[in-house]
């Protein structure tokens, strides 16, 4: 019996059809519906925390995924999604949403949901992403992906940034010989950090 609850709520039987199929009353029927409903809510929000912090960079993209049915055929309107995400440089923790559109509202309602205020944001040029320095006021550097995936590029010298301003994930690893002056570190825009470690 309650498998077969579980499968009927999950396959989004309608209520009548899960009373007939289950043979319970409408007040049970109901009842189950709404314990059901509770624990996909309660699992959704477990243990959720934003990423990252003051010392950390966060590293966002958005992605257009598609399909076409057996690949044939044209593009339909419900077989496309648009996903943004970010990883954190020193946690390596991830988040990746479905929007509906990448408006500048839709991607800081996102970002203000799922990253730290005093964290330092790593984007690209889209004009979504213009004005997060009013919400986001740790900085926001930007990478231009039509001409180069790191910015500065790596034959050019890195931005120069205070000691302590970020962990040491953060920084620019492949940097080589001292810095221009005392008390500075080097650092990169990018936003091709995996979860398992930089490019």
């Amino acid at each position: 019996m309650v498998v077969r609850a579980i499968r009927c709520f999950l396959d989004e039987v309608p209520m009548k059809k899960f009373m007939d199929y289950t043979d319970i009353t409408t007040h049970t029927a109901v009842a189950w519906y709404r314990y059901a409903r509770d624990v996909m809510v309660k699992i959704a929000a477990h243990d959720y925390i934003r990423i990252d912090g003051p010392n950390d960079v966060v590293e966002l993209d958005e992605s257009h995924i598609f399909r076409r049915g057996y690949n044939r055929g044209r593009l339909a309107t419900w077989e496309h999604v648009w996903v943004v995400g970010g990883v954190s440089r020193t946690t390596r923790r991830v988040f990746a949403v479905i929007v509906p559109r990448r408006t500048t509202q839709v991607l800081r309602d996102v970002l203000i949901y799922h990253v730290d205020l005093r964290t330092h944001l790593c984007t690209d040029q889209w004009a979504g992403y213009r004005t997060i320095n009013q919400t986001f006021r740790n900085g926001h550097t930007t990478v231009n992906h039509s001409t180069n995936f790191v910015e500065p590029v790596r034959i050019q010298d890195p931005l120069w940034v205070p000691v302590g301003r970020f962990t040491e994930a953060c920084l620019d690893n492949r940097m080589r010989g001292p810095p221009l002056e005392d008390g500075l570190v080097p650092f990169r825009s990018h936003t091709h950090t995996n979860v398992t470690g930089e490019i």
